[in-house]
């Protein structure tokens, strides 16, 4: 894989591990602030159940001191009336209903299956039937039989009940009214004294549920609303019969069947009903997150069930995750921009790395090729040297043998035919760069004194697979170059360089020795292609060399490796070649 490659592979890496890290760094911080969003909503869940227990508590003490008051007006109410009910006029009721300061009072007798307002301070209720009231009825018929009264709810004393909190049959917008109801046989009327919805709302506007839900709204400006659930009746339909009572054809709501308990219903969600019955049935806190109303919620429905509320609720807190789903996603975006950012940046890097290298590389190139070029024109000097001397030498050979001057011609001529042949050898290398090359390093052989030898098979009739000229010129330059510098630390007589080449199954194979001026271990031949390892002790680039020989041998999937032999080194490249 090439620099070019392996550097775009990296950075796309990067840039994937800084996605992933980001993504997953976004859902789990998401997460977290989910959780503990929803664990501080339990903690104001467990605070307001604790404040409605005390509510509740406060209510029930309320509820029995306003029955104990309703009792008592029943009994000032009987001293001051007459035991037949057609005796009475509705102005009195009204005149006592005004000085005792209570609401308002009726009077109900039998009539046939039915107990119904005869007499009442309010004009709404008279003749106004109960047999469809539920326990209040039976409440009433257990009165008139002077039995005590069993049913559940409610309070009740000697003669007297008062029930829950409840709606008024007359008044529909009136849900919380305390209604008593005396009976001790002496008249023939059931004495009925109320009071309506305006105490009771005055007393929870000082210290009622609705009054803590307010303060905890305030005081989280996250929470959108707290809802009280009565999982008995929540999943009943709006017109379901079971929430109401009826008199005279009119639906009065039954307050202690109401689908909200306490709080605001503004977020409603298709699934809520499920939650508020799984809270309620297992006792256990549901948490969803959702989204309603244009809002991202999350919702926390905590099962209320001890004995001290009338009936088992479920709160719910509805809480915004809006301003953490946009905190979230600034941190999202910024870490998108840091992303780009870096990108952009390695980009510019990779391409100026690139740039630079590419110049490089076609600096090297064009030095070699100029090499090559001068290589070549010396090549060619050489063939026409040899022609225009070719007249000199055929007077000269004429000259010896005019002198009979035998032993002389013969020495000329073996001296003619070596440099022929020299040219003649390099002709037959049959690739022009390594056949350039060969020539000036005979030429560099001879100023050095070096014995320098070659043995090349044609080469030409083989194509080296895609090698440029520039790096098979690297590599045997190189190692040739190196064998040089290092018998030049020998005496002429031991200054031996050959290189050979040959096919071989296909493949192309250089060997280049050379004579060592000292021994080398085994510790030096391993460490011999690191880039920064040298013999020499003086020069440029040094242990440079062989470093880039073995990197352009791999580069074309070759190999190369080292041996001795005796007193000689000896480099061994195997490229491949095609036929």
């Amino acid at each position: 894989m090439t620099f070019k490659k392996v550097t775009i592979t990296s950075l796309l890496t990067v840039i994937l591990i800084l996605i992933l890290n980001d993504v997953i760094y976004y859902y789990s911080v998401r997460n977290s602030l989910n959780d503990s969003l929803a664990k501080r909503m339990i903690s104001l869940s467990e605070q307001i159940k604790l404040s409605v227990d005390h509510v509740e508590y406060a209510y029930s003490v309320t509820d029995e001191l306003m029955a104990e008051k309703l009792r008592a007006a029943s009994i000032a109410i009987q001293n001051s009336l007459p035991p037949d009910y057609k005796d009475v006029k509705n102005e009195q009721l009204v005149e006592i209903r005004n000085d005792l300061g209570i609401s308002d009072i009726a009077l109900f007798t039998p009539r046939g299956d039915d107990m119904v307002v005869v007499r009442s301070s309010d004009p709404n209720e008279l003749n106004m039937g109960s047999k469809t009231w539920g326990d209040y009825f039976t409440a009433f018929n257990q009165l008139w039989k002077l039995e005590p009264v069993t049913v559940k709810s409610g309070l009740a004393m000697k003669n007297f009940w008062a029930g829950k909190i409840s709606g008024s049959a007359s008044n529909p917008s009136s849900l919380k009214n305390k209604y008593g109801y005396y009976y001790d046989g002496t008249t023939n009327y059931i004495i009925n004294p109320y009071i309506d919805s305006t105490y009771i709302q005055r007393v929870e506007a000082n210290a009622g549920v609705d009054t803590i839900i307010q303060n905890t709204l305030s005081k989280n400006p996250e929470l959108l609303e707290i809802t009280g659930y009565n999982p008995r009746t929540f999943s009943y339909a709006d017109d379901d019969p079971r929430l109401f009572t009826e008199t005279d054809g009119k639906k009065n709501p039954r307050y202690s069947e109401r689908k909200i308990v306490f709080g605001s219903y503004n977020f409603p969600d298709e699934d809520d009903i499920a939650h508020v019955e799984a809270a309620a049935a297992s006792g256990k806190i549901v948490t969803d997150l959702g989204s309603i109303n244009g809002h991202n919620v999350l919702k926390v429905f905590y099962p209320v069930t001890e004995d001290i509320v009338q009936f088992p609720y479920v709160i719910s807190l509805t809480s915004s995750v809006d301003e953490v789903s946009g905190q979230l996603n600034k941190q999202l975006l910024f870490f998108i921009a840091v992303i780009v950012l870096v990108t952009l940046v390695s980009i510019v890097g990779v391409y100026i790395i690139f740039r630079y290298m590419n110049q490089t590389k076609n600096e090297v190139a064009q030095a070699v090729q100029e090499n090559y070029t001068n290589e070549m024109n010396n090549l060619v000097v050489a063939f026409r040297g040899q022609h225009h001397d070719f007249n000199n030498h055929l007077n000269t050979i004429k000259a010896f043998m005019d002198l009979d001057r035998y032993t002389n011609a013969k020495q000329y001529l073996d001296e003619l035919v070596g440099e022929t042949k020299l040219v003649q050898d390099m002709i037959e290398v049959g690739h022009p760069a390594i056949a350039s090359l060969l020539h000036a390093k005979v030429t560099q052989a001879i100023s050095r004194k070096i014995h320098f030898t070659y043995d090349f098979e044609s080469v030409g009739k083989l194509d080296l697979v895609g090698m440029k000229s520039v790096d098979i010129v690297k590599i045997i330059g190189n190692l040739v170059d190196n064998a040089f510098d290092e018998v030049s630390k020998l005496n002429a007589d031991n200054r031996r360089v050959h290189v050979d080449c040959y096919t071989e199954q296909g493949r192309i194979k250089f060997n280049i020795s050379n004579s060592l001026s000292r021994p080398m271990d085994h510790s030096e031949l391993e460490r011999i292609f690191d880039s920064g390892y040298s013999s020499k002790t003086t020069g440029e680039h040094k242990g440079l060399g062989l470093a880039i020989v073995k990197e352009r041998v791999l580069t074309y999937r070759g190999n190369i490796t080292v041996s001795t032999e005796e007193d000689q080194i000896i480099f061994h490249v195997d490229l491949p070649a095609a036929s």
